[in-house]
């Protein structure tokens, strides 16, 4: 259960926009001289790749902790292109790989004293999802509107310890966008839960039968409780098609007192539906322990689910080093019942590159004159 923490977590974060305006309201910010050296939600960067040292995938299916690597590309300002890759490559941070390389296993009665066991032999696979897709343009506009630049250094030291702000004036671009991509998704999950929710029998090709009860020998004796630890790889392929909403600010202030200040970052919305209609689960293979042959199960009666959708946001910065964040929330294709999941990604460092237009420094030293 405490795969679902993650959700609560990011339902916090999304609380502390709020927090912050109670504080500057308690602690009124000093007057700020400056003035606007640049304006343009319009300049930006053409690339970005974004370094992901830590995501989080929690799903009914698995929890997953790993990495992962993105990339942005801008080929004109109608478009936006994105492909990505999140994985794991510790088995103690991917929970149902590292559980089925313990545990797989099926308990059978040979007769009425001594039992049997079958050991699964299926490769089971490491998490990973990706995905490539691109967002075109219906609406692009630029809107007059303000934004909040924190300051280097407080205005009047020793007044406060808050992190103090001034709101401006500023242009803010805004672009609603259609999106559509590939998707992919494969991973280790277990299967006894979807056998009792859907009240099932897994047939083998030498006649054993598993079911919510236990397991039935092709002799006839069947177990006396359910001791049996299913997993399957699964495995889910298709398309996803959405709507966007990105809203991007550039712009830079000259201060008197903490020099060059700036607020450019990019903050995109957006909802898709998931269509996957090569999702599958993998038959489970197991051999007997102690005595010759295997035996193959058929899990084509698991129903699977092939639709999903989701909500998420990413945000990023028109700079060439800083750090860029994303999540989701919502139901992928998986076995029927078992598809909510949420997931988070950070990326430190995200590189930028490709302006055509020189930037203006950030970091040109305090106490300059706003004439200069």
């Amino acid at each position: 259960m405490f795969r679902f923490y993650y959700i609560l977590i990011f339902a916090f974060i999304s609380t502390l926009p709020e927090s912050s305006a109670q504080i500057e309201e308690a602690f009124p910010l000093s007057t700020v001289s400056y003035k606007v050296v640049q304006d343009d939600p319009k300049d930006l960067n053409h690339l970005w790749i974004h370094i992901q040292p830590l995501t989080v995938d929690a799903l009914q299916m698995n929890t997953v902790i790993g990495t992962g690597l993105d990339i942005t590309y801008v080929p004109f300002p109608k478009l936006e292109l994105k492909g990505g890759i999140r994985g794991n490559l510790i088995d103690a941070f991917d929970l149902q790989r590292a559980s089925a390389n313990r545990n797989a296993s099926i308990k059978t009665q040979e007769s009425k004293r001594e039992q049997g066991s079958m050991i699964l032999t299926n490769s089971f696979s490491r998490f990973f999802t990706t995905e490539l897709g691109g967002t075109y343009a219906l609406s692009d506009k630029l809107l007059d509107g303000t934004t909040k630049i924190i300051l280097a250094d407080q205005a009047i030291p020793d007044k406060t310890a808050m992190v103090e702000k001034i709101e401006i004036n500023a242009k803010i671009r805004q672009i609603l966008g259609a999106r559509l991509g590939v998707n992919s998704m494969a991973s280790t999950v277990a299967v006894q839960q979807a056998i009792e929710d859907q009240s099932l029998s897994l047939k083998g090709d030498q006649g054993t039968i598993l079911n919510s009860k236990g397991t039935l020998s092709s002799n006839g004796f069947k177990t006396d409780i359910n001791n049996n630890l299913l997993f399957s790889n699964f495995s889910s392929t298709g398309f996803y098609l959405g709507a966007s909403l990105q809203r991007i600010k550039n712009v830079s202030i000259k201060t008197e007192r903490q020099g060059i200040l700036s607020d450019n970052k990019i903050i995109t919305y957006y909802a898709d539906l998931f269509i996957n209609p090569w999702t599958k689960l993998e038959d489970i293979q197991a051999r007997n322990v102690g005595k010759t042959g295997s035996e193959t199960f058929d899990v084509s009666p698991i129903k699977l689910n092939k639709i999903g959708g989701r909500a998420g946001f990413e945000l990023r910065y028109n700079q060439a080093s800083l750090i860029s964040i994303g999540a989701e929330i919502g139901y992928r294709p998986a076995i029927s019942s078992q598809g909510m999941y949420a997931m988070l990604k950070l990326s430190f460092p995200t590189f930028s590159f490709g302006s055509s237009h020189q930037k203006v420094a950030t970091n040109v030293g305090s106490n300059q004159s706003l004439s200069q």
